[in-house]
């Protein structure tokens, strides 16, 4: 045998697949510890918005984008609409001031800069409908100082 073939050593498959499934089970607590620390703080407010909007599917989250800049605060909302968010913006404005209704009773929306209101409606074999509205919470708050809109209920679930 020779020095070069001595130095080279073999691992047996056995090893190779304790390994894998290691790193899998490290890689997936990782993962999981990672989306708690994101999303847990915002979980009062998804859950709130999936009972208020039926079949919604909310997500939230929310932050600074770097946080060693002077970026704003956004909380982001990312929500399914049974309506066109291209098509019908005058609904998806309205759809807008409910949601920050919605979220102002859980958390103090005063806190964000800036919300972000992701919408889209998935329509079967065709391009999804989508648009983001962005809204500073200033605005928005005023906009809850008013009384609900008429056509409020109907969108809610």
């Amino acid at each position: 045998m020779s020095p070069a073939e001595s130095s080279i050593r073999e691992l047996s498959g056995r090893w190779v697949v304790v390994g894998m499934f290691g790193f899998g089970i490290v890689a997936t607590g990782v993962l999981y510890t990672y989306w708690q620390l994101q999303t847990a703080p915002f979980m009062p407010v998804q859950t709130a918005l999936a009972e208020a909007f039926a079949d919604s599917s909310p997500r939230v989250e929310g932050g600074q984008r770097k946080m060693h800049q002077n970026t704003p605060v956004i909380l982001r909302v990312v929500m399914r609409v049974p309506f066109d968010p291209i098509r019908e913006e005058a609904v998806a404005r309205r759809f807008l001031v409910d949601v920050a209704r919605v979220i102002n009773g859980q958390l103090d929306l005063s806190e964000y800069d800036q919300l972000d209101l992701h919408l889209y409606q998935p329509n079967p074999e065709q391009e999804i409908q989508q648009k983001t509205y962005s809204e500073p919470t200033r605005w928005l708050l005023d906009q809850l100082d008013r009384p609900a809109s008429a056509g409020s209920a109907v969108l809610g679930g």
